[in-house]
């Protein structure tokens, strides 16, 4: 009898875990709750989701002194009252997050007078020239670009600027590496146009 109550127990605190893993898993899409997301905007939802996991299996998983054991209905109860108690300071971890988050970003005021995010050099290159047709060679340079995405061939120190400037962002990063990656080749090109320019001048 003695080890069927063991075996219910467990199985109970086994599921207990695992709904709140799943609840975790199904609000932030990641698998490693001790990982922050690389992605600033994401932490705040992360952290409320890691204290509610956290805080619904510790309370269902740990036993209830004060009451009978066979009183089920006052057991959870006082679980549920535990849970109520831990589930503002959460809640209010999440906007102070969300608050630091927000002010960490740095911010620039642009013509209009509104508040916008600061663009990096590249960005700013790109936003200049985003309304210029491309060239035949930009055509065939897009083309590349987007072909060493679709087939995973990135180039290692492109790609890696591409994940740092979209934070972690995987699918944000596959359209910054094809920007980048189509300045790159044009910077090529150009240079080395101007180089076969010099030397036959030279000659």
């Amino acid at each position: 009898m003695a080890s069927i109550t063991t075996g219910r127990n467990m199985f109970y605190l086994f599921l207990t875990w695992l709904v709140a893993y799943i609840f975790f898993w199904l609000v932030t899409d990641q698998k490693s709750g001790f990982k922050k997301p690389l992605e600033h905007k994401k932490r705040p939802k992360w952290f409320l989701a890691l204290w509610v996991s956290l805080s619904f299996g510790i309370i269902l998983s740990s036993p209830v002194t004060s009451v009978s054991l066979d009183d089920i209905g006052s057991q959870y109860a006082l679980r549920f009252m535990a849970f109520i108690t831990l589930l503002p300071i959460g809640i209010a971890g999440f906007f102070i997050y969300k608050f630091v988050v927000k002010k960490s970003e740095p911010l620039t005021i642009d013509k209009k007078g509104g508040n916008t995010l600061e663009q990096t050099p590249v960005e700013k290159n790109l936003t200049t020239n985003a309304d210029k047709p491309p060239t035949h060679d930009d055509a065939d340079f897009y083309l590349q670009a987007t072909d060493e995405v679709e087939t995973n061939s990135q180039k290692p120190t492109v790609w890696a600027k591409a994940m740092t400037l979209c934070e972690g962002d995987e699918s944000k990063a596959k359209y910054k590496y094809i920007t980048l990656r189509v300045i790159e080749l044009t910077e090529e090109v150009t240079k080395n146009e101007a180089n076969s320019e010099k030397q036959a001048k030279d000659s």
